[in-house]
């Protein structure tokens, strides 16, 4: 019942936002992270990796809104033990600085899902729990031409619960 109150309260986010990404300025971008896990969790798991997709819509000259989804991964040092996770936000950003080299705030809300994958004497066993999440953050945009922009971005990922962590992205966005 709680994963299916997360996921209508994010439908109920999202669907507020989609008017913000019609027409106008937009850009995808694909990052690598690295997510450095906090707290209990990061007594049992190794630093994590993985990708995220992100949509960018700039709403005027200072501020964006944005959708991401992204995957990630983190080893144990117990044999086979791993967690990985799935998550989904939206939210925006504030930009400062000229527009070739922009510094900016971002803040995103969404849902995380995250999977524990265990091996015992052959048999594989996963268990997943959805949570919600909010993640405050600060990166920096230099441009690269008129439609490309080079990115690094840190945030702290809060997940209710546990499976909190830091992450650093970096990559390129693109217009469309």
């Amino acid at each position: 019942m709680k994963t299916k109150i997360y996921a209508l309260t994010f439908l109920f986010i999202l669907s507020s936002l989609i008017p913000a990404f019609a027409g106008g300025d937009k850009s995808i971008m694909l990052t690598g992270e690295v997510a450095i896990p906090m707290g209990s969790f990061g007594d049992a798991a190794n630093a994590g990796f993985g990708g995220t997709l992100h949509l960018v819509k700039e709403l005027n000259e200072n501020t964006a809104a944005t959708a991401t989804i992204g995957y990630a991964t983190w080893g144990t040092d117990v044999d086979g033990l791993d967690f990985s996770a799935i998550v989904v936000q939206s939210g925006g950003r504030l930009y400062m600085g000229d527009s070739s080299t922009r510094l900016f705030v971002s803040g995103e809300a969404g849902i995380y899902r995250m999977s524990v994958k265990t091996d015992v004497l052959g048999a594989s066993f996963t268990a997943a729990e959805t949570k919600i999440s909010v993640a405050p953050g600060a990166g920096v945009q230099f441009k690269m031409g008129e439609t490309a922009a080079f990115e690094v971005t840190g945030r702290y990922q809060y997940v209710s619960g546990s499976f909190s962590n830091i992450g650093i992205r970096a990559g390129i966005l693109f217009g469309i």
